[in-house]
Parts: structure tokens; sequence; C-alpha cells
């Protein structure tokens, strides 16, 4: 654990995150426990916890598979080219 960081979350940063886990996680392959480790600090009784983790990461040299797209225009009006929205 990087000590003495502090970290700021915001809106974007978890959408960022969501996105990564649901775009790049093959979740039988990509989550991992790890047992035993100490739970809650101020747990009165100091139990052992498990705590699970995701990799979310990719291969770099892949990294142009990887990419999010971005909306360039977001002015265009869709209803122009794909007709009005349906109820």
């Amino acid at each position: 654990m990087l000590s003495g960081m502090r970290w700021t979350w915001h809106e974007g940063m978890v959408q960022r995150l969501m996105w990564a886990v649901v775009m790049r996680t093959q979740l039988e392959e990509d989550l991992y426990v790890i047992r035993h480790v100490m739970g809650f600090s101020r747990d009165p009784y100091h139990r052992y916890k498990s705590k699970l983790t995701i990799d979310a990461t990719f291969p770099l040299e892949q990294r142009k598979h990887f990419r999010r797209t971005r909306i360039i225009n977001e002015g265009v009006d869709l209803e122009k080219y794909l007709g009005p929205k349906r109820s």
C-alpha cells in the first residue's frame, strides 16, 4: 500500500473504473480472493476476513485494442439522422 497518499475520488474516476471492470474483466479469470487478512481496523474482535481484488488491466502491447471511444461532436442532432426517439 502507498503510505501517505490520499486519493480524491470524483464521479469521472468511478465511471472509468466501472467501465474498465465491465469491459476488461473475465470474472472466471480476473477475480482473486485474498484470505485471512485483517478486517476493519476498528473491529474490537480483530477478526481476519477475506478481500476481493479485480484485475481490470490490459497488456500494454495491446493498448490500441482497449481504447475507450469518445463522442467527437456532442452537438450532432441524432434525431436528424436516426429519426425520433421511440418509447
